[in-house]
């Protein structure tokens, strides 16, 4: 191979070097969502313009060639790669299929192929030359007929991606600065080297001959190196947080520095009973000029927490308020965030659990009453049961002596041991009484039973 040295050689490999770092970077963490379409992307870029730096610095036809063919390696990754970081960062995943990758990929495969066998058909290179100045030596190169479909191919991938970034873009006007810096550190890298590759393939290039696209990749270096590092582009994901604050149950409502309503979830929508459209651009107290009381409370507030009261259709309902103040990153107030977590289910249920309680209390306190009174009446009889001279037995339902007074001993002579656990008849039909006695016999768990015994 023959090198001839040229200057304009050190900002494409600058732009190289740029890539191929962000490209490893990235690649570390490739676990997260759109990292690996990045990485590839930027690896690409990385091929190709390092690539371009050596045929720069071919001296000769074949030498050139051949590093014009390890280009193409780049080249025909990038567009396919764009659109694939641009669909993960916009949340269309469910394209990215494996049928549709393959589809993808099948136009440049053909390329690569094409370029590498290109003596043999000219369907890339129709026809190669070699033009030297003091400057720089670079091929002079007729196209042929392929190499023009590769460039619309590769143009369509790149328009299709660029403009699934910019319809985006409504989703993003609307919330944190930091995702409006990612749109354009975006746009600004896939437009750059796209405007450049046009300028070179359609003759308008200030320096006839070299190619601008590679040396446009320096400012897609920056570019990208600016998004990592100033808008962590790989950490925060503007689709995941359209998709958590959308499907929030909670109301969130952001307002400007004026008060005025800058965003707001469907849940905020729903109690403020309008849509956001009616919303966004609105003074926060015109909105909500049906809670008076509460717009006045917090309309100077930085920071609140507590529980409020709404009405929302006719309908008392409790909310948790979370009010915070929203700062830039140099310190001056934005805004301010206000979080409304609907608590009325929880407040109904803790209502009822307090009335449950009361009711428990209540009867609690009244069971004991009557136990009291049982109590109270229980000793009351067994006093008089134990003083009375009429003879006097407690019986379970099956008629055995539980229990009897002093008197019932003395009528039918033995203890209360020797009696309770016997059988009623048994004791009152002892043959050694011979007359008629009356006395009073009590089940242990009923009321009073008068029996007549006749004793002979």
């Amino acid at each position: 191979m023959s090198w001839r040295f040229t200057p304009y050689i050190f900002p494409v490999v600058i732009a190289g070097v740029i890539s191929a770092g962000l490209a490893l970077y990235a690649w570390r963490r490739r676990l997260m969502a759109g990292v690996a379409a990045f990485s590839i992307l930027m690896l690409a870029v990385a091929v190709w313009t390092l690539g371009y730096a050596l045929e720069l610095a071919g001296g000769d036809i074949p030498t050139k060639i051949f590093w014009l063919g390890i280009e193409y390696l780049g080249i025909v990754i990038v567009p396919v790669a764009w659109l694939a970081l641009a669909l993960q960062y916009t949340g269309r995943t469910k394209w990215l299929t494996p049928r549709i990758l393959v589809l993808l990929s099948i136009e440049p495969l053909i390329t690569l192929v094409l370029v590498w066998t290109n003596d043999i058909h000219h369907l890339i290179h129709a026809k190669v030359g070699l033009e030297i100045s003091s400057a720089f030596t670079v091929l002079v190169i007729t196209r042929g007929t392929w190499y023009w479909i590769n460039v619309v191919y590769s143009f369509l991938l790149l328009l299709l991606g660029t403009a699934l970034i910019v319809s985006f873009i409504p989703t993003l006007r609307r919330s944190a600065s930091v995702y409006r810096g990612q749109v354009s550190a975006l746009c600004i890298a896939v437009l750059v080297p796209w405007v450049s590759n046009a300028v070179t393939d359609f003759g308008l290039s200030p320096l006839p001959n070299l190619d601008l696209t590679p040396l446009a990749f320096t400012v897609t270096g920056i570019a990208m190196a600016w998004s990592l590092f100033r808008f962590r582009l790989l950490d925060l994901t503007p689709v995941a947080r359209h998709a958590v604050v959308e499907s929030m149950s909670d109301a969130v409502i952001v307002l400007d520095k004026y008060n005025r309503i800058s965003d707001l979830n469907p849940a905020a929508q729903r109690i403020l009973g309008h849509t956001l459209s009616e919303l966004v651009g609105q003074p926060a107290a015109q909105v909500a000029s049906a809670w008076p009381e509460q717009v006045e409370r917090f309309r100077g507030a930085t920071e609140a927490h507590e529980e409020i009261v709404l009405a929302v259709d006719g309908t008392a309902c409790y909310f948790d308020l979370r009010l915070s103040s929203l700062y830039h990153q140099r310190g001056h107030l934005t805004g301010r965030l206000i979080v409304l977590r609907d608590i009325t289910e929880h407040k109904q249920a803790m209502e009822a659990l307090e009335l449950a309680r009361e009711e428990q209390a209540v009867s609690a306190r009244e069971n004991a009453r009557l136990y009291l009174e049982a109590y109270s009446q229980r000793q009351y009889f067994e006093a008089l049961m134990h003083n009375s001279p009429i003879a006097v037995a407690t019986t379970d339902l099956n008629d055995k002596i539980v229990a009897c007074n002093p008197a019932f001993e003395q009528l039918f002579g033995s203890t209360q041991t020797e009696i309770v656990g016997c059988h009623l008849a048994e004791v009152v039909s002892s043959p050694e009484l011979s007359r008629e006695r009356w006395f009073m016999c009590l089940p242990a768990g009923g009321a009073r039973i008068w029996r007549p015994w006749v004793f002979r």
